[in-house]
């Protein structure tokens, strides 16, 4: 028996709990998962998404899109056989549910946001604030959102009380809006009266739901954003009404009215006759000293894996997340063989990892590509220290800051002692003294020691050990740290959430001395915890995610692509050049299938709504093209524009350039057409990777192309291209994902054996190597 509502209320958290009369206790020790159906044209279609939901009581959270539909809850017991891993399962009871409008639509609350998402009440000036307004029963609506500052402490208009700016968002079927604001335009603002030495302000962002969408337009002045502000006429401003029976007509003025806050666009609705519904608000502070949150500002969710959310913010965890196995650990590093070394650092990560934050699949995926990288197969260089056995031309290019002509050490430039320090042509491995001067040379004489905090030599030439700090704080660690700076403060770090004195690393060590297992994972997880990287990290298992760490581990590096590669696979080049040689991480021995991702229970209930069919960037394609955007060749900044504004109007090759952006291809929308498309080397170039072929034979009768192939074909003054949705090899029948003139065709069946019709051309068919 399911007991739950049969017609839960859109945006909240249903809960519905299986009753099993047989087995009350669970003696069996059963295994509860539910799925989810939804009837389409009269059919049950399962839309369970992955993984799924788990245990005698779950909850669901319908979205506005769905209301009134109908859905079927049916939940599974899985026992497991008696001396085997299967299991025995079964349907054991199933509820029917229609979702259902909230009476009273509102706007439940306000977050205020860092760039990554997480909540925030102390800004930095130099970053943007995300507004985000949580409502219900208004999807497709619009709210009016103000950022003002509160500076004055008694209520009514005072020119203290500075509106800064105001924007409209529009409510999307997840039940939410979101703007953002620049908060350097509030400095810029107080500037402009006289306060050029601003420390900190308080603010509000108010948000407004007019009835009747009445809202006025927001007018920009391109060219003075911040015009000098005029003299102010005193006149009583009329603040908007509120509707009767509105959820606002019940509460108390707003902060923005009391104060006398005013805006082009609130003041507007209310001269068009608008009545305020609703409005929430919520404050937080701006610090000219604070750091702006490290992340880029547009993360995007990889096709590759979906976006796992923090495990604190669920209510069922997955068993592998704070567990490191000795096979996932030799996966990652198949050249450790000593069997003592992979059991403690094992041992250790399981100990320490909730600690350091690399307590998901998600987090240890990265935490792992890193360490490779900077490691190597074997983690020789985390416990030996980095390897400084160079010869002379890669001492050159390594990007070392004191191989240098513009440094002088005791009359010698900085390649004149690479050229007496590196190893030279037929010369066998360089003796532990010889690197000691190596390191020493690049690390511990000035301007580079300086940098790490390394104490360079009086005299700034010294390489000997006993007056040069460079080897003793060479790169060491499953991170690699170097300098005596880090060595100190990721000690204090480690031992300040371990809560004693464990780890020794500040005096860093002399000639041979060496870290332990343990030291070097726990000096590699308080990098990466002391830097935040797993802030950044937990986005995804995504491209972005991966360089947002890199930002922040080394943002300098030449190896970039492979550290994405490690991650998710792929194609790397040598320093990053995709004009030097290539290799490839299989997907075997990506950190995302060696920790098990795509599998991992971790539920995101974030976002815990009900999910359709429309996986996949080519189902997200499809459903772009289902929508019937306008057709229209854009010459703007539109073109390339990843909003909604920016998908109003589309034509071919902008469709197709946008697929290219969801699959990774690119790292934005690239401005295209087929003129830039006609052969391999000009796609090639206009995309700026070598990630796309020309599929051979593909202007033959007889071919057969792949789902997710682009098709192109030029003319001189026309040019087509699109994407294969589907072949069905019965029919002989391609189903291409386009955008055309003639709507109608969006939908059509093209066959698959074409020819010429007068100057048409065969197209031409290039896939995404795997």
């Amino acid at each position: 028996m399911i007991n739950g509502t049969q017609n839960p209320v859109v945006g909240n958290n249903e809960i519905y709990q299986y009753s099993d009369s047989l087995d009350i206790f669970n003696s069996s020790n059963a295994t509860y998962v539910w799925n989810i159906w939804k009837k389409k044209q009269g059919k049950w279609v399962n839309i369970t998404a992955k993984p799924p939901k788990m245990g005698q009581k779950v909850s669901f959270k319908f979205g506005e899109k769905v209301i009134g539909e109908e859905f079927k809850l049916e939940v599974f017991k899985a026992i497991p056989k008696f001396g085997s891993d299967d299991f025995d399962a079964k349907s054991v009871g199933e509820i029917i549910v229609i979702p259902a409008s909230s009476k009273i639509t509102k706007i439940t609350k306000v977050e205020l946001l860092y760039v990554d998402d997480t909540k925030g009440s102390t800004f930095s000036f130099m970053e943007k604030l995300r507004a985000k307004a949580n409502c219900v029963g208004l999807f497709g609506n619009e709210l009016v959102f103000t950022l003002w500052e509160d500076d004055a402490e008694k209520s009514g208009h005072n020119s203290k009380n500075l509106f800064i700016d105001s924007k409209k968002g529009k409510i999307n079927s997840k039940g939410f809006a979101i703007v953002e604001f620049t908060l350097s335009k509030a400095l810029m603002h107080k500037a402009m009266q006289g306060e050029a030495d601003t420390k900190q302000l308080e603010f509000y962002v108010t948000v407004e739901y007019f009835k009747n969408n009445k809202h006025a337009t927001e007018n920009v002045n391109i060219n003075n954003p911040f015009p000098k502000p005029q003299k102010s006429v005193a006149t009583k401003q009329q603040a908007p009404a509120k509707a009767k029976g509105s959820p606002a007509a019940s509460k108390p003025v707003s902060k923005k009215e009391e104060k006398g806050i005013w805006n082009r666009l609130s003041e507007g609705a209310s001269k068009l006759g608008g009545e305020i519904h609703d409005y929430a608000e919520a404050k937080a502070k701006a610090i000219f000293d604070q750091l702006p949150t490290i992340i880029s500002e547009d993360i995007v969710s990889s096709t590759k894996v979906d976006s796992i959310p923090d495990s604190s913010k669920s209510e069922e965890k997955c068993p592998r997340c704070t567990k490191l196995t000795e096979a996932e650990l030799t996966a990652v590093f198949p050249g450790l063989k000593e069997t003592s070394l992979i059991t403690e650092v094992v041992t250790s990560f399981n100990e320490y990892c909730k600690k350091f934050n690399v307590n998901t699949c998600t987090l240890k995926a990265h935490f792992f590509a890193q360490s490779k990288q900077e490691s190597g197969d074997s983690l020789t260089p985390a416990i030996n220290g980095e390897n400084m056995n160079y010869n002379i031309a890669a001492l050159k290019s390594t990007g070392f800051k004191n191989v240098s002509s513009s440094y002088l050490f005791g009359g010698k430039t900085g390649i004149e002692m690479a050229n007496d320090l590196g190893r030279k042509k037929d010369e066998g491995a360089l003796s532990i003294d010889r690197q000691i001067k190596i390191a020493n040379f690049v690390y511990g004489l000035d301007p580079k020691a300086k940098s790490l905090g390394n104490k360079a030599p009086a005299d700034n030439k010294s390489l000997n050990e006993n007056d040069n700090e460079g080897w003793r704080f060479r790169g060491r660690g499953m991170l690699q740290i170097k300098g005596r700076y880090n060595y100190s403060t990721i000690q204090t770090h480690v031992n300040k959430v371990v809560g004693k004195q464990f780890l020794d690393i500040k005096e860093g060590r002399k000639y041979d001395g060496k870290l332990t297992a343990t030291e070097a994972l726990l000096s590699g997880l308080g990098d990466w915890d002391l830097h935040k990287m797993h802030s950044v990290a937990k986005v995804g298992v995504t491209e972005d995610a991966c360089r947002n760490v890199i930002k922040i581990i080394n943002s300098a590096t030449k190896s970039k692509t492979k550290r994405i590669a490690n991650l998710i696979g792929g194609t790397w080049y040598e320093d990053d050049k995709n004009t030097n040689t290539s290799h490839v991480v299989k997907e075997k021995d990506s950190m995302k299938f060696i920790f098990r991702v795509k599998e991992c229970k971790l539920l995101n209930i974030v976002d815990d709504k009900v999910k359709g069919d429309d996986d996949g960037v080519l189902n997200k394609m499809k459903k772009i093209a289902d929508e019937h955007h306008t057709y229209k060749q854009e010459t703007n900044h539109l073109r390339t524009d990843d909003s909604e504004d920016g998908l109003a109007n589309l034509d071919c090759s902008e469709f197709v350039s946008r697929y290219l952006y969801e699959l990774g291809i690119t790292s934005s929308i690239i401005y295209m057409t087929t003129d830039s498309m006609k052969t391999e080397k000009a796609f090639r170039n206009v995309i700026g990777n070598n990630n796309i072929d020309f599929v051979a034979g593909s202007d033959g009768e007889n071919f057969t192309p792949e789902r997710g192939d682009i098709f192109v074909w030029r003319r001189s003054d026309a040019g087509h291209t699109g994407i294969v949705y589907s072949y069905d090899s019965s029919t002989d029948v391609v189903t291409i994902l386009e955008a055309i003139g003639n709507v109608e065709r969006l939908a059509k069946k093209i066959k698959l054996k074409m020819v010429d019709i007068g100057e048409l051309e065969i197209p031409e068919l290039l896939n995404i190597p795997d």
